[in-house]
């Protein structure tokens, strides 16, 4: 067992440039690896070149001070990824039916392992469904399956639609489960409430071994209730000025 350590105003920098809980795991494993392979050479750089070696995904590359620059040429666009307020305020806000805290944390806790990528990709999403709620217009859901395996789908409701949201929050749900093949999935569907001046959201984590089902299958084939998915590859720090 390796035991990290770093100095706190290292440490501090980690957090500010990292940020995610994700991803200062990921790094701390890296570091390890790093650590197994090249032994003392890390001792002779600073914290920030290890950072920016983890960055760019070099571990075969020996520690070298040149990766500080891709530190400094990080991009990090928070506004475009960060859903901190939106974890925030999920316990005060949470309205879903579903029995006990437990699979609200479970919910907390698939967002909190997000990368910033998948992050930007799930509020890109919420905002949209908000705004088709908020103008009480249909829409077909949205979905996302993110790099830790689990899948989202976002489902935007009318107003008319509020007496059988919960049916269709399970049902999509569980739609988007098997035709994805995922084990883990949550749905979250979003409705204009009061005046049309904000929206009421509710979340289904649906957690389960994936498995044939004939039913679903159907539904799938004769409802066509989703657009096509789009896979598509993404720089996580978007790095720019590089030297």
């Amino acid at each position: 067992m390796l035991i990290h350590l770093i100095h706190a105003l290292a440490y501090q920098a980690i957090l500010r440039t990292l940020i995610t809980p994700a991803e200062i795991a990921e790094y701390l494993a890296f570091r390890e690896a790093l650590a197994d392979k090249w032994g003392e050479a890390l001792s002779r750089v600073d914290e920030k070149a290890l950072v920016g070696q983890y960055i760019r995904n070099l571990p075969d590359q020996e520690p070298s001070a040149a990766f500080e620059a891709y530190v400094d040429a990080v991009n990090q666009q928070t506004e475009d990824w960060d859903i901190a307020r939106l974890i925030h305020l999920f316990p005060a806000r949470r309205t879903t039916p579903i029995k006990g805290r437990k699979q609200g944390y479970i919910v907390l806790r698939e967002l909190a392992k997000l990368y910033r990528t998948d992050m930007a990709e799930f509020k890109k999403r919420f905002a949209f469904s908000m705004e088709k709620a908020l103008a009480d217009e249909a829409s077909l859901p949205n979905r996302l399956t993110a790099s830790t395996g689990c899948g989202f789908v976002f489902i935007p409701l009318q107003r008319k639609q509020l007496p059988h949201r919960k049916k269709l929050l399970v049902t999509f749900t569980e739609l988007n489960k098997y035709d994805q093949r995922l084990d883990k999935c949550i749905g979250l569907t979003v409705i204009a409430e009061g005046n049309g001046s904000w929206c009421d959201v509710q979340w289904l984590p649906v957690f389960s071994p994936w498995k044939e089902n004939a039913p679903l299958q159907e539904a799938l084939d004769t409802l066509k209730p989703f657009r096509p998915v789009k896979s598509h590859r993404i720089e996580r720090y978007g790095l720019h000025d590089l030297p």
